[in-house]
């Protein structure tokens, strides 16, 4: 009986996610993540502890309308907890109403990126059409999966786990990917040569927009020029002709930090430096430079901390929580 509690838990928690998260839904999926509710709001926070910080992954998950209520709540729960609460890629709505109605300042951070794929399909880059048209040349074959084949599975994963382990440097990401976890709400395309699998995109559902978050994107390195892009470009076809308007990619750091709200000189100035810093070390640019080829739109990121309670460790905290190591 508690095994199928939990799963029913599980389950429900998939459904919200679905329902109403955005950027964060890996973060918030996570098996480390911890999970706030309340009766009375139908909707959950999903953060983790460092350093004393709770550190949320994104709004609040429901209904727009009961965002500040569910944060308060959280707010209760984390005082009498003596911790202090931060939040990392917040919208921009839901970061002035922080500001407004919970006391908190905010730091604009980054970016989301949105395609709408009506849009895409009649403005497609010169760049991008030499990208698909190499990689065609190159037999290149974009699938979607949608059955239950363990071989193919199998195939994604290991790709998935070599694309992970090939990876240099610092790095940065909200969760480590589980591409056939709560499956409900999930799509996935993937690239095929001469019957192998050399790349995948995952999407998983936004309801509340009526489209899909696009965030996990990997190719083999040796897979030939341009499959990236055919990828995407067939993921975003595909997605117009069932009349989705709304692809959301991100957040990707700006190239500084931008507004800032309820923080003083010598704050902004330390989380300035630490910004350009960790860019610098962790090459953050590349991002944004080849999502630049699908036109996107830009929507805000932000982070919020405690007004006039920010302390060194709510950085330290949030670094963690972002799960930077080196590889």
């Amino acid at each position: 009986m508690e095994q199928i509690a939990i799963n029913a838990d599980r389950l429900r928690l998939v459904e919200l996610v679905r329902k109403w998260a955005e950027v964060n839904t890996d973060g918030i999926l996570e098996k480390t993540t911890q999970i706030f509710s309340v009766p009375h709001i139908d909707g959950i926070i999903g953060y983790r502890i460092e350093l004393k910080n709770a550190v949320v992954y994104g709004d609040p998950v429901c209904a727009p309308i009961d965002k500040i209520a569910l944060a308060k709540e959280f707010e209760k729960y984390c005082q009498n907890q003596n911790m202090k609460v931060i939040y990392i890629i917040v919208s921009e709505e839901f970061a002035h109403l922080a500001v407004e109605h919970l006391s908190f300042s905010l730091i604009e951070f980054g970016k989301k990126f949105l395609l709408d794929p009506f849009k895409y399909v009649d403005a497609k880059t010169r760049l991008l059409r030499k990208k698909v048209r190499q990689s065609s040349r190159s037999g290149i074959e974009i699938l979607e999966y949608t059955g239950s084949d363990p071989q193919i599975e199998q195939s994604m994963e290991q790709l998935a786990t070599a694309w992970v382990t090939a990876r240099k440097g610092i790095q940065v990401y909200l969760a480590t990917p589980t591409l056939f976890a709560d499956r409900i709400g999930k799509r996935w395309f993937f690239a095929k040569q001469e019957g192998k699998i050399i790349g995948f995109a995952l999407l998983n559902e936004l309801q509340s927009h009526q489209g899909w978050l696009l965030n996990n994107v990997m190719v083999a390195k040796e897979a030939p020029s341009g499959v990236s892009e055919h990828l995407l470009v067939s993921v975003l076809e595909t997605l117009e002709k069932e009349q989705c308007r709304f692809v959301l990619i991100g957040p990707v750091p700006a190239k500084e930090l931008g507004k800032v709200i309820g923080l003083g000189q010598t704050i902004v100035l330390l989380a300035s430096l630490t910004f350009k810093a960790l860019k610098k070390i962790c090459r953050l640019d590349g991002h944004e430079i080849f999502w630049d080829k699908f036109q996107p739109e830009l929507k805000s990121s932000y982070l919020l901390f405690p007004k006039n309670r920010f302390r060194p460790s709510s950085i330290i905290a949030l670094l963690r929580a972002l799960n930077i190591t080196l590889q």
